[in-house]
């Protein structure tokens, strides 16, 4: 974790009227839970819902058959159902312009929106409306890896060290002051849903200290430093593995985006191996030939270490 948990411990629980805008996906559920489990409810839910009917429109919880009803109560898991089990109005966003969405937001008189993982572009209609403006949660260490796929590119290039940063939403892309960053250290092995729950956990924690900074008047901003990087939606290729990276790093590249189900192409010189998931690796194994391959597994000798995967 980084430093700001020592810093929330001092903090009491803010009280600041604030919307929340996310996706029914493991990092955006695992934001909010922190926040409720801290006890910190939002206003409102916004969701992008490109099948709304309308530019934005309140959802109706859909009462589920389970025969735990107790438990499980509402049809729809994730995001909307947290925020229906505490009573929290749920909203589908087509149009973030149109007057609907504009007035809306103006009701629920919020101070701050606060956005996590959330794919619509915030026009300035809607970002001059709450004082404070919205807040972003970027699973990075702004300026390095803006973009919609922070973590994909994270695991490729084999980054350990990495962290999260809370930044002011501007008319960029991930370009807004930075409000808030903490480090991360990615263990070896983290799958991507694994990665998710880890930078939501301290992203969760960021939440809580700039509310908390917001009430007391004490939030500072700076602008991003030098040294921006910029990626956008991973290809095909993207997916290829050359031999010359480490088997460690092949390794966790290939555990932590998994979830796209893309083939991998594992390369040498004169061969190249397609492959579905990697099982181990051993960063100090050698061998004598490049790769062996049994059936649908295969070893493979990379720079540094062997890779055992499990071939197409």
């Amino acid at each position: 974790m980084g430093d700001v948990v020592l810093q929330i411990q001092r903090m009491h629980y803010p009280k600041l009227n604030f919307i929340f805008l996310g996706m029914p996906v493991t990092f955006s559920i695992c934001v909010l839970e922190g926040l409720l489990r801290a006890g910190i409810r939002p206003s409102a839910i916004w969701m992008p819902d490109s099948s709304a009917g309308r530019s934005i429109q309140k959802l109706q919880p859909e009462l589920s058959q389970s025969e735990l009803p107790l438990l499980r109560p509402f049809l729809q898991e994730g995001i909307a159902q947290l925020a229906w089990e505490e009573k929290i109005p749920v909203y589908a966003v087509r149009d973030l312009s149109s007057p609907d969405a504009i007035a809306l937001l103006e009701s629920l008189h919020v101070s701050v929106g606060i956005v996590a993982c959330f794919p619509m572009r915030l026009p300035q209609e809607i970002l001059a409306i709450p004082r404070f403006s919205f807040l972003n949660l970027h699973p990075s260490l702004l300026p390095a890896y803006r973009g919609p796929f922070p973590l994909f590119w994270t695991f490729r290039d084999g980054v350990q060290e990495s962290g999260i940063t809370m930044h002011q939403i501007d008319r960029g892309l991930d370009t807004g002051d930075i409000v808030l960053q903490s480090k991360l250290i990615i263990p070896d092995g983290l799958n991507s849903k694994e990665a998710d729950e880890l930078f939501a956990a301290e992203g969760a924690t960021l939440i809580q200290a700039a509310l908390a900074s917001l009430e007391n008047g004490d939030l500072a901003s700076q602008a991003q430093g030098t040294g921006a990087s910029y990626f956008g939606r991973p290809s095909a290729q993207d997916f290829t593995i050359p031999t010359t990276w480490t088997a460690q790093r092949a390794f966790n590249f290939m555990r932590g985006t998994a979830e796209w189900q893309m083939p991998y192409r594992i390369t040498g010189d004169g061969f190249d191996i397609p492959a579905r998931s990697a099982i181990a690796y051993d960063g100090q194994g050698k061998m004598d030939m490049p790769y062996s391959t049994q059936g649908s597994e295969s070893w493979i000798k990379f720079e540094r270490g062997i890779l055992y995967v499990s071939s197409c």
